[in-house]
């Protein structure tokens, strides 16, 4: 009894790991943020309003999430919480004007560590650094 339980165990293990190797897939990440638009406006969030066609189809095609709030409503805190995943107390920051230290990594080195390539396309020059 203990060998065949040995060995289910064996078996279980096994096919978990070749799983875990053969079904690895690295994703395409694309993360649009636009400052000063509620989702209301969109039409992938609220039908009663026009079509915003590029947006419904960005959204149809990978992971639209419907309750995103942000830690604080200025442009470059709210940012730099959502790139570190750390609140703007933690990291020291409450406007526009004040800037990041680079004391916590960015999810964007963690890509880049994953093999990941990252770029940005900013049009605001607090974000630019």
């Amino acid at each position: 009894m203990k060998k065949i339980i040995l060995f289910v165990l064996i078996l279980g293990v096994s096919a978990a790991a070749i799983h875990s190797i053969f079904s690895f897939r690295k994703y395409n990440v694309l993360l649009i943020t636009v400052d000063t638009l509620r989702a209301d406006y969109l039409s992938c969030y609220n039908a009663d309003v026009p079509k915003t066609a590029n947006f419904d189809w960005i959204a149809s095609q990978g992971v639209r999430f419907n309750r995103a709030f942000t830690q604080i409503s200025i442009t470059l805190p709210a940012h730099t919480s959502m790139f570190t995943s750390r609140p703007p107390h933690e990291l020291k920051l409450f406007n526009n004007g004040d800037v990041f230290d680079g004391s916590v990594p960015m999810f964007t080195s963690i890509l880049d560590k994953k093999g990941y390539k990252t770029a940005a396309f900013i049009s605001l020059g607090v974000l630019k650094s």
